[in-house]
């Protein structure tokens, strides 16, 4: 689902706090697109809109949610054509009334300017979506990278320090836990040699491990997932937003705040992960980590 521009707003914070009748927002949807006729998808949504501004819950924003899947999943050509051109607007609301219902986030934020700021707009775009994934994505390094390509991990060691790419990463049939965090290590060796920013593993959060998560200032949790079985095995990564909510950039795909059933994500560890399973966290520096040599700042 395309989820861009989802931003909070004075207008949006106005609609749900004085529960606004939806008359509005019902014609803007009507008048969108060359369709004139009763939806009945649209109707199912605007009626279960309408029972949550009535019961605030996060059950009753739960049927709205799934009222709004049902109809992007069952007729995406009609969905664009009405709910396209105000989307944004929509989803700002969406995700207000999540953050509501369901807390921002279940993890404590020690420190909000740490934290970077959910940006679908500028991560989607062709150049930045094209050229990063979702180890970018966490790390917060949208900039510098060659078309076409995905930042994985172990190739910062690769490019900086010439040494073999010893995390096989490049190998899918020979990815696993150990391997990607073995990779993960030799970046933030050759991180440290260059005096750049680097990740620090929280070993406590390994899968199985019961240590407690903390954020800690001047850094952000990011969370590492694994798909071990299968023909494909694969990574992924979340990072924590400055809104302690959780966002995600699958591959050279957009980035997105939604999990895999399309609901907000609060944790990691008990979202929709799909075909993966958690693994453990991370903490990143304020302002991210360098995932490939080219472009160097400074700092990271």
């Amino acid at each position: 689902m395309n989820l861009v521009g989802v931003q909070r707003t004075a207008w949006v914070w106005q609609w749900m706090e004085d529960f606004m009748e939806l008359s509005e927002f019902e014609s803007k949807i009507n008048r969108s697109g060359p369709f004139n006729y009763r939806s009945k998808r649209l109707d199912s949504l605007v009626s279960a809109i309408k029972v949550y501004l009535r019961a605030k819950s996060a059950v009753t924003l739960g049927v709205a949610e799934d009222a709004l899947m049902q109809w992007q999943r069952e007729d995406p050509k009609e969905y664009r054509n009405r709910l396209g051109p105000i989307e944004a607007e929509f989803y700002t609301a969406l995700s207000t009334a999540a953050t509501l219902e369901r807390g921002s986030g279940k993890i404590p934020m020690a420190d909000r300017s740490s934290h970077p700021t959910y940006e679908p707009d500028k991560w989607n775009t062709p150049r930045v979506q094209q050229s990063t994934n979702c180890y970018a994505y966490a790390c917060d390094d949208p900039n510098n990278h060659v078309a076409g390509t995905k930042p994985q991990p172990g190739r910062y060691f690769t490019n900086t320090t010439g040494g073999r790419h010893q995390g096989a990463m490049q190998f899918y049939g020979e990815l696993s836990t150990e391997t990607v965090r073995l990779a993960v290590l030799q970046d933030d060796q050759s991180r440290q040699l260059r005096q750049k920013a680097h990740l620090l593993p929280c070993l406590g959060t390994a899968r199985g491990g019961m240590g407690p998560v903390v954020n800690v200032p001047g850094y952000y949790l990011i969370a590492l997932v694994i798909r071990e079985r299968g023909p494909r095995p694969d990574y992924h990564w979340y990072r924590q937003d400055n809104t302690g909510l959780w966002s995600h950039k699958p591959g050279h795909t957009q980035a997105t705040n939604l999990d895999a059933s399309g609901r907000i994500i609060t944790d990691p560890r008990d979202c929709d992960l799909g075909t993966y399973e958690f693994e453990m966290f991370y903490l990143a520096p304020r302002g991210g980590v360098r995932t490939a040599s080219l472009g160097d700042s400074a700092n990271h």
